[in-house]
């Protein structure tokens, strides 16, 4: 269930701790584990943002579990750019572009990331009254998204439009 999943996330988080405390070692394996443990509840996540009430599970907020998780694990840039986009949805601006553009940076970004950073980069600039600064970020995530596939085909469409679309149009049209 998603509620247990949670429950023993915290528990070896918390002996993780206690061991840290005791400066005693624990063994890089756990480390692993721990990780995918967080990176399972981005892959539950649904759309709004909340795990699934599977079984006796509870309806957790995801950004919430993903805050230690980040902290824990920094250069994991899927778990950065999940809370980047939880953030973009949830109007925090400064924080979603924060968090993206952090993405960016980090070693451990796959293309398929990097090109959906890139795309959310591109909504925020958008929403923020910056198009040409959106188109800027669209059009790298189309170029990576030809090999990575990680956009939808209707995020592909809409982001293709916006890109092809000419600055006088656009201008026209407000």
């Amino acid at each position: 269930s998603t509620n247990y999943h949670q429950v023993v996330v915290r528990n070896y988080e918390t002996l993780r701790d206690v061991c840290a405390a005791y400066d005693v070692p624990v063994p890089p394996s756990f480390h692993a584990a721990l990780e995918r443990a967080h990176a399972a509840n981005v892959r539950l996540m649904m759309p709004d943002g909340r795990l699934p009430d599977l079984n006796d599970g509870v309806r957790w907020a995801v950004d919430g579990l993903l805050e230690r998780a980040v902290l824990r694990y920094p250069e994991d840039a899927s778990l950065l750019n999940t809370r980047g986009v939880i953030h973009a949805r949830s109007d925090e601006l400064p924080r979603a572009h924060a968090d993206l553009e952090k993405c960016l940076t980090l070693q451990s970004i796959t293309p398929a990331t990097r090109a959906r950073t890139l795309a959310w980069l591109g909504r925020i600039a958008m929403r923020q009254g910056q198009p040409e600064q959106a188109r800027e970020w669209f059009a790298q995530a189309l170029k990576l998204d030809t090999k990575a596939n990680a956009l939808s085909a209707s995020e592909r469409r809409e982001i293709e439009a916006i890109v092809s679309e000419q600055p006088a149009t656009r201008a026209a049209a407000r």
